[in-house]
């Protein structure tokens, strides 16, 4: 990392890992925007108000490719939500195909996931003339639109069932749920596997069903090697006694519960889900904690690749009773996990906040925030987290303590929140508001969704739209020290700012020491994790050298960090 200046690549992203996001942003140009479908406020036709996947299964980027949902309108009637593609390289996005409509031009159709080809899987309506068959697991191919129906576990009497597909990896292999009838009767939902060589379901195990033979499982995410995660309703004796996180290997069919070891209820009730798994099998989601028999809230969670084994990750704090709630939504390759945790100080709640667990301990690692009110309350979420440790989300954003809305974000390594509003052009910013990030590909490409205005200020009336953006090569500053533009401000404020290449300056200088700088944030304690002076670990590593170390917020290790490095050149 020889010069301090972003460089932007539209055509590939190489994340480093150990980057910063704070540290540079896409330069004076800003980074591409590539957005949904689009609509016309005169006429009332077109598409808004879009869904994508929060965290079940929350893989909508590729290498240049998203998908997303969003709602199809005529004349300002609805006509159900529509699964869409963007594509950067070609700069478009399409609406892909569906298995039918009603008599009005009605259907509903959500693209859940996609894999690096750019196959994507989710669910589509079927319709035999007017008449809704109920919902179907589909896969679009990446050259195409049609929606290739995905096989179920029987119908109804009336051929009414319900499937859907929620990921796929990139040898193609499925995984969802489908209704089971028998005879056609139900006997719940069922998690599934589909092949990328046909299109018949393979009924994957449970943890017992009722006497009835009823009980509920659902596949959430595989990995490359197949291995699937989910849960699924556990009975003991036919009693059913609360959801399981459970595990699917490739090479069967059986159900593997991941073990609970936060406790039951006085009955044997609990819950827990396993959201993610990533490439050496390790799971990460949540269970529901109780001591003594007494409900306590939810409790993030990793399970060991090899065997069952669950860890309780770390909180940030409880509340007088003992309650808090939090949950991992997410798993890159190197076993980081990011989620949300409740935050109190001193038993009182604060809003919640986006955490990262690394994989070497279990405490919860406060991600930056956009401000707080005056009690110290906001609330932000990371959803998702690439190989280079790089997560999005949202944060709300703050100012003088008004709350100004959700805001998409990234963070990096070290935890410090960027805005990622501030990476767009001069020309884009005022036509978009980015309000929230969903997924991130390992190739820096985020999806999300944002309110657009087609004329900024103009009469034309504002709508939410999906959105398609890249990172750009956020290099860090050449070294800890390097923390402000030449001008003195933080470049946490003022991404693609002047930043001379030769080293630390005056400016880095100034930011370290200005009256919200080092002083004034070494008195928050933890609530200075992220801040614009939070550069080290407490032992005074750089914590671009160090992720997952030891950090308490602003204190002498970011001192001495930042002295240690003032007179060195970039490196």
């Amino acid at each position: 990392m020889a010069a301090k200046s972003a460089r932007y690549h539209i055509e590939f992203l190489t994340c480093v890992a150990g980057m910063t996001l704070l540290a540079a942003a896409a330069g004076a140009q800003g980074a591409p925007i590539f957005g949904g479908l689009t609509y016309d406020s005169t006429t009332g036709t077109g598409f808004q108000s879009p869904f994508l996947p929060s965290f079940v299964p929350g893989i909508t980027a590729g290498s240049g490719i998203g998908v997303g949902s969003t709602t199809k309108f005529n004349g300002n009637t609805s006509l159900g939500t529509r699964a869409v593609r963007l594509n950067a390289f070609s700069n478009n996005a399409t609406e892909l195909g569906n298995l039918g409509t009603n008599a009005s031009g009605s259907t509903s159709s959500i693209a859940y996931a996609l894999n690096a080809d750019g196959t994507a899987v989710g669910f589509a309506n079927k319709f035999n003339g007017n008449t809704s068959l109920g919902s179907r697991a589909v896969r679009w191919n990446a050259s195409g639109t049609a929606a290739t129906e995905l096989g179920n576990l029987g119908t109804s009497g009336t051929g009414v069932s319900s499937t859907a597909a929620h990921a796929i990896n990139d040898a193609g292999t499925i995984v969802g749920y489908a209704r089971k009838y028998v005879g056609g009767a139900i006997q719940g939902d069922r998690a599934v596997r589909w092949t990328a060589s046909d299109t018949v379901a393979t009924e994957l195990g449970n943890l017992g069903t009722s006497a009835s033979g009823n009980t509920n499982s659902r596949a959430f995410a595989l990995n490359s090697s197949g291995t699937a995660v989910g849960y699924a309703w556990k009975y003991s004796d036919g009693t059913y006694v609360g959801e399981r996180a459970v595990r699917w290997d490739a090479s069967g069919t059986a159900a593997t519960e991941l073990d609970n070891i936060l406790g039951t209820d006085i009955n044997g009730f609990a819950s827990s889900y396993a959201y993610a798994v990533n490439t050496d099998g390790t799971a990460v989601g949540y269970s529901s904690k109780y001591i003594d028999g007494t409900y306590l809230g939810t409790r993030a969670v990793r399970w060991a690749a090899m065997g069952t084994d669950a860890t309780e990750l770390g909180n940030l704090g409880t509340n007088n009773a003992g309650n808090t709630f939090n949950e991992a939504y997410a798993v890159n390759t190197a076993g980081t996990c990011v989620g949300y945790a409740l935050k109190y100080i001193d038993g009182t709640s604060v809003g919640s906040r986006a955490v990262r667990w690394d994989a070497s301990g279990t405490d919860a690692i406060e991600l930056g925030n956009l401000g707080t009110d005056d009690s110290g309350t906001t609330f932000s979420r990371a959803y998702a987290v690439n190989s280079a440790g790089t997560a999005v989300g949202y944060a709300e954003k703050r100012s003088g303590g008004a709350n100004l809305g959700n805001r998409a974000v990234a963070w990096g390594v070290n935890g410090e929140a960027i805005d990622l509003n501030t990476l767009l052009s001069a020309a884009d910013q005022p036509l978009w508001t980015l309000i929230e990030a969903r997924g991130i590909s390992d190739t820096g490409w985020v999806t999300g969704y944002g309110t657009f205005d087609p004329d900024g200020a103009g009469g034309l009336t504002a709508y939410n739209r999906v959105f398609l953006i890249q990172l750009p090569e956020l290099t860090g500053g050449c070294n800890p020290a390097d923390l402000a533009c030449d001008n003195g401000t933080p470049l946490s404020i003022a991404p693609g700012c002047t930043n001379s290449s030769a080293g630390p300056n005056e400016g880095d200088y100034n930011a370290f020491f200005a009256a919200d700088g080092f002083f004034f944030q070494a008195g928050l304690g933890i609530a200075a994790v992220g801040g614009s002076c939070d550069i080290a670990c407490d032992n005074g590593s750089a914590l671009s050298e160090s992720p997952g170390c030891t950090n308490n917020g602003v204190n002498e290790g970011d001192y001495n960090c930042f002295f240690n490095n003032l007179f060195l050149p970039c490196v």
